[in-house]
């Protein structure tokens, strides 16, 4: 949503009532609180005023100082438990404010996380995922803690104006003021200054808010959004960030990317300058009128004294209480404002909270087998990415069981990872289906169908844990087990050597004595983590991509014992992972191409065997007889 759409007052009444409701649930009654709070600030301020007045008016009066010193003991003493509350209470809402912050922002970051992976992967999903933490991070407290500060404010404005209002009732609507001989002609000079003044205000504040209006627009507009989204990219990605710094010494990159630091900084000054311009030509617009109106309330103020209509107290109570006047309703539009432009971006946030889920979960419990007899089959399955014209996969058939050891093979792009995807769900077929023991998976439910999968992507991530976490994903953990599958992964020696064994964090991001390990050392945890699971059937995607030939020959050997009695579909550019499985697949644009063992497919002399002849040579270079 652009920010230059507009929401009708019936939208923007839906979306502040739903974001109060949101904001009670994450932080019970902070905003209703907040506003007391700022309604015993704009109180208080109006204390000293009241009592100020009278004070100057009983010293200018000749009255006795026994009745004065009261009066100060009074001022003094409420001034210290107003303040004294306002604080107190203020620190107990400490609490609620930092609930509401960090709720607001895992809201966000869970609706990511558990959102439709085929939504993940889109890119406009991905492109509103990053405008909304960005707006969200913008605001101190939040887009909610935002609206909270806003409410709470224009609470302070509204007592306030009505606190002046009362006090300068007088001033401005007494009936006392001379009517004869030189002075009648003040009658028609009070009107026109009160009216001066009122439309002075009504000017201010209209400027005001226009001017807040367009610096509003002006961090919601694309034109900042964009170098500031990659300026901050940068940052996080290529400044003190060691894992990149590599490459960047390699390929002397330092001063490309200082240049387009430089580059980009120059267009967010760019800007700025036109955010400074608009802040200057308002204040300028804002100070002549400041200067007119304070002008006139002086003179309005000062006529009224010489003429004996008020006491020396009375003008200073009501000067100041018109001030506060000024400031409240200062308040009351910033407020309002402010509320247009934090509802524009709640819109963004609610029109993404709001994403459905489109997978349909399934109800039927998958079958708790003791022998693992599962068998699963695509039938007719076609495939095409969303958004896309060309189908990735199309008219796969294909079946299997538990227990067997099956390779999907091919070249890149040629569907084999897609091809998982669809069987653990990650997305549905486009026509066609896929069934596990004859009946079709979307009618399984989609929780208990994933905990039939273990899978080991190429790009699997570890995180910045402990082993054993890492391994178990989960904070609590059977270190027997989880012991026993690293050493199934060939990792045992390394984590032997640790200090703190599986108990060791992995990186420094977090503990200072983590341990920097190698993406082929990760990749080995992966393969922990899933046969950790224990889950009937196991997906290896290029699990030893970043291995060395003696490493993936290790794996490879202990391929039978690292995966049990378990079915296991290997995917794998390097073929000699093949000789070990009881059947191969073979992809080819989209198609299943071939099927068979090693030696049949050698035999048939079709795709297999020329992607087999075109890697033998390698296989025998880099690794002696390992593979043949």
């Amino acid at each position: 949503m652009s920010s230059s759409q507009k929401l009708s007052f019936k939208e923007k009444y839906r979306l502040l009532l739903r974001s109060v409701k949101d904001i009670h649930k994450l932080s019970p009654w902070f905003m209703a609180s907040r506003c007391v709070i700022e309604i015993i600030s704009a109180a208080d301020a109006f204390i000293p005023i009241y009592l100020s007045g009278i004070i100057i008016d009983s010293i200018s009066g000749g009255k006795p100082l026994a009745e004065i010193i009261p009066l100060i003991a009074l001022l003094v003493v409420v001034g210290f438990l107003v303040q004294t509350s306002y604080q107190c209470f203020n620190k107990l809402l400490q609490k609620k404010f930092w609930n509401l912050w960090k709720g607001s922002d895992i809201t966000i970051r869970e609706k990511i996380l558990k959102m439709d992976y085929a939504k993940i992967e889109d890119s406009s999903v991905q492109r509103k995922n990053d405008r909304i933490r960005e707006l969200n991070e913008n605001e101190w407290g939040g887009l909610y803690g935002e609206a909270v500060r806003l409410v709470s404010q224009a609470a302070f404005g509204i007592t306030s104006v009505i606190l002046a209002l009362i006090m300068t009732a007088e001033l401005f609507f007494g009936s006392d003021s001379p009517t004869t001989g030189e002075n009648s002609v003040l009658n028609l000079v009070f009107p026109a200054i009160i009216g001066a003044v009122i439309l002075l205000i009504f000017f201010e504040n209209f400027f005001y808010g226009k001017a807040l209006k367009k610096k509003q627009d002006f961090f919601m507009s694309d034109a900042l959004a964009r170098p500031t989204r990659i300026f901050n990219s940068l940052l996080t990605t290529c400044f003190g960030v060691y894992q990149s710094e590599k490459d960047i010494h390699i390929y002397n990159q330092q001063d490309y990317i200082l240049g387009k630091y430089d580059s980009l900084h120059d267009d967010m000054c760019a800007e700025y300058k036109k955010l400074e311009k608009l802040e200057l030509t308002n204040s300028a617009r804002v100070g002549i009128i400041d200067l007119m109106r304070s002008l006139l309330i002086y003179s309005f103020v000062g006529l009224k004294a010489i003429t004996g209509v008020v006491s020396a107290g009375s003008i200073i109570k009501d000067v100041q209480s018109y001030f506060r006047l000024i400031n409240g309703l200062t308040r009351i539009t910033g407020s309002i404002t402010g509320l247009n432009d934090i509802l524009m971006k709640l819109n963004i946030l609610y029109d993404f909270l709001d994403l459905p889920d489109e997978k349909y979960m399934g109800t039927l419990p998958t079958e708790k087998r003791d022998d693992n007899e599962y068998e699963f089959e695509f039938r007719h399955v076609y495939f095409k990415y969303p958004g896309s014209s060309e189908y990735t996969l199309k008219d796969i058939n294909l079946k299997w069981c538990i227990g067997e050891k099956m390779a999907l093979v091919g070249k890149n792009g040629c569907g084999k990872s897609t091809l998982v995807k669809l069987l653990c769900r990650l997305y549905d077929p486009t026509d066609g289906e896929i069934t596990l023991n004859g009946i079709d998976i979307k009618k399984y439910d989609y929780k208990e169908y994933i905990d039939l999968f273990s899978v080991v992507f190429q790009d699997s991530k570890v995180f910045s844990f402990s082993i054993g976490e890492n391994v178990a994903a989960s904070t609590e953990y059977d270190s027997q087990r989880v012991e026993d599958c690293i050493n199934r992964s060939g990792m045992g020696n390394r984590v032997s050597e640790m200090k703190n064994g599986i108990k060791t964090c992995l990186y420094k991001d977090f503990d200072k004595e983590g341990v920097e390990i190698s993406g082929g050392e990760a990749q080995k945890l992966c393969l922990a983590r899933a046969v950790y699971k224990g889950a009937p059937f196991i997906v290896l995607d290029e699990p030893t991509a970043a291995l060395d030939p003696v490493s993936e020959y290790d794996i490879y050997t202990k391929f039978n014992d690292i995966v049990g009695t378990r079915t296991a579909i290997y995917i794998s550019h390097r073929l000699s992972s093949c000789r070990f499985c009881d059947e191969i697949t073979v992809m080819d644009k989209g198609r299943i191409a071939e099927r068979g063992s090693h030696e049949k497919l050698l035999a048939d002399g079709g795709v297999y065997k020329m992607l087999w002849t075109a890697q033998s040579e390698y296989y025998a270079d880099t690794a002696g007889e390992l593979f043949l």
